[in-house]
């Protein structure tokens, strides 16, 4: 067949993802991702790359990027938690393109944030794409792991 979408692809955190390091800061995902796999899994084209965290295109075009993240708090107190989608448009400046944040005082509890951004794509060796999260107390988790608790969709919508 031709025409329609010819790239989608879809990443996870392949494992939960312990935020246990300093609290107040903003860090970096750069471990535990992984292309989704399963029953029924389709990747329609090359896919996106991925080194240390950073997700590079296989092609120009406009992408939607489509993520959904999921913490787990294990603290009684207050707690808020923050996500943000960065792009470059040169390989080296990052840009925040999306952010969103949850907050809740409660023990054991889980929240989770879903957003969504247009890319317009006009150099895959130069437009690039990483997530950075924030939390004000110890013991959350980023859910991962074979159930897609956290991760993100791409889907090339046309050219650019």
């Amino acid at each position: 067949a031709s025409g329609g979408i010819t790239e989608a692809d879809t990443w996870r955190l392949s494992s939960e993802l312990t935020l246990d390091g300093s609290i107040n800061t903003w860090y970096f995902i750069t471990t535990n991702w992984a292309r989704a796999s399963g029953d029924g899994f389709g990747q329609p084209g090359t896919g996106l790359t991925e080194s240390s965290g950073v997700f590079s295109f296989p092609s120009t075009g406009y992408w939607l990027i489509d993520h959904w993240f999921n913490l787990a708090a294990n603290g009684g107190d207050t707690q808020e938690w923050f996500i943000s989608l960065h792009t470059t448009l040169n390989d080296a400046d990052y840009g925040e393109a999306t952010f969103t944040q949850s907050s809740q005082k409660n023990t054991n509890y889980s929240t989770s944030s879903n957003k969504r951004f247009v890319f317009d794509v006009t150099d895959t060796a130069n437009c690039k794409f990483k997530w950075k999260t924030y939390y004000s107390a110890q013991n959350n988790v980023l859910q991962g792991g074979g159930y897609n608790y956290s991760g993100f969709d791409v889907i090339r919508l046309a050219d650019t």
